[in-house]
């Protein structure tokens, strides 16, 4: 029991050991000469290292740079029952692209979502008049194209990580607990969810869905306010440090040209 007491601390620790504020000067110092660049060089110009630091950011930094998230089961149907029955793209197809995120999920997801397509699905339609056998036809297929891009992990091994997830949810829903044991195993920066259970627990950030749609946006519109959650203050530096480093050298490359 003590020895699950002071992993338990030592995670608290971990997680709530952010020095944000440390860089928070430095990143308004840092958007405020970026919009001086914007307004003397141009927009053409911005949307060009736009991409540029887009395209080889994530060369440069490699995995510490992505945001990694757990997501729900619950998200992963509500998108599917929106396109069987809306009509509507799943967004979460929109980060497969997407250089910065990651998505994970345990095994657990895999029939969880077959449940509630075989099981749930029927009901909505009934109250839609949707004929039940094309809409799940149509389930299964979106379904399978979501979960081939999410990285499906067998947390079996994760003994230790599984007794501090039970710890924090486990009296809330069993079920939940293989999602905290991956985000807690993987050191991700949250998870993805509307279930008000995550809420009860302080150690892992929960994010709601339009907060990773914005993160989303930010980095599309080449912003870098990068919304850096329970991100050390040595890799946010190191960031800064690597933007700045490119920046000088698309500079060179150009003098270089011109001269």
């Amino acid at each position: 029991m003590a020895n699950m007491q002071s992993l338990t601390n030592i995670e608290v620790q971990r997680f709530h050991d952010c020095e944000w504020e440390y860089f928070k000067e430095f990143d308004d110092e840092f958007n405020k000469l970026w919009n001086e660049i914007e307004k003397t060089l141009g927009r053409d110009f911005i949307n060009y290292l736009s991409a540029y630091f887009q395209k080889n950011l994530v060369y440069m930094l490699g995995k510490e740079f992505k945001l990694k998230l757990v997501v729900d089961t619950n998200i992963i149907f509500s998108q599917v029952l929106s396109y069987v029955t809306k009509g509507e793209l799943p967004w979460i197809l929109d980060f497969i692209n997407n250089p910065f995120i990651e998505l994970y999920a345990p095994q657990l997801i895999v029939d969880e979502l077959k449940n509630k397509i075989e099981n749930v699905l029927p009901k909505k339609c009934k109250k839609k008049n949707i004929d039940e056998n094309k809409a799940k036809s149509k389930a299964i297929k979106i379904a399978n194209i979501i979960l081939s891009n999410i990285k499906i992990i067998n947390d079996k091994k994760s003994n230790n990580w599984s007794k501090i997830a039970y710890n924090l949810i486990g009296h809330r829903d069993v079920k939940d607990i293989p999602f905290v044991t991956l985000a807690l195993s993987l050191d991700t920066h949250g998870i993805i969810t509307r279930d008000k259970d995550f809420k009860d627990q302080k150690i892992i950030k929960i994010w709601k869905v339009g907060e990773v749609k914005v993160v989303l946006t930010e980095l599309s519109q080449g912003s870098f306010s990068f919304c850096i959650m329970n991100v050390t203050a040595p890799l946010a530096f190191k960031i800064c440090t690597s933007i700045i480093i490119t920046i000088l050298e698309i500079v060179t490359s150009i003098i270089k040209k011109t001269n």
